[in-house]
């Protein structure tokens, strides 16, 4: 089986679905929310299912959203439509395990099967060996400034090489925003 019959596999879109369907508060640029997509499930896995095989599935431009919260900076999120997050997380349920091991053993963010409460256990367990200090570190607008082609070419050496493939997550990485406007806001005073 290839990688991209592997991303394209039914039982893989609807596992991701299921992961996608838990946060049901947000839509991207074509307005589509969780419940709506909810409402015709099977027909629009089907067509995710068709255009990942016949590789022609291409993701849509990232709707940017103004958070504010009382006091604090505004931030930014950019937010995909409901079926570029399905193929997202179909993405990762296929390839994620690839780069686990690129991770160091301290690292708990973004990781399958690792929740806050395993980088608390580990910090109670550094506790009780005598260490005093915790380092929560953050690198501040990463995805914003990243070199993205390079992170492309080292995301693509995991996998084996093929222009869909190569395309499909390109497109992951490499998508445009929609409402370029709503990144820039001026400093609360």
């Amino acid at each position: 089986m290839t990688i991209l019959s592997a991303i394209a596999r039914k039982e893989n879109l609807f596992s991701a679905w299921s992961h996608v369907n838990k946060n049901p508060h947000s839509y991207g640029i074509d307005q589509e929310t969780i419940q709506s997509f909810r409402d015709s499930t099977y027909s629009k896995i089907g067509t995710i299912n068709h255009q990942l095989r016949d590789g022609n599935y291409s993701f849509s431009p990232l709707r940017v959203y103004k958070l504010e919260i009382k006091g604090k900076k505004p931030r930014k999120l950019q937010i995909s439509t409901v079926r570029d997050r399905i193929v997202q997380k179909a993405i990762l349920n296929v390839i994620g395990n690839r780069y686990s091991s690129d991770f160091c053993n301290c690292s708990y963010g973004y990781r399958e099967g690792l929740k806050i409460e395993d980088a608390v256990k580990r910090i109670l367990e550094y506790k009780e060996q005598g260490y005093f200090y915790v380092l929560e570190a953050d690198i501040q607008k990463f995805f914003d400034t990243v070199d993205k082609n390079k992170l492309l070419t080292m995301v693509l050496s995991k996998v084996k090489k093929c222009k869909h493939i190569d395309k499909l997550i390109a497109g992951v990485l490499i998508v445009e925003i929609c409402n370029p406007e709503a990144l820039s806001y001026p400093e609360i005073q």
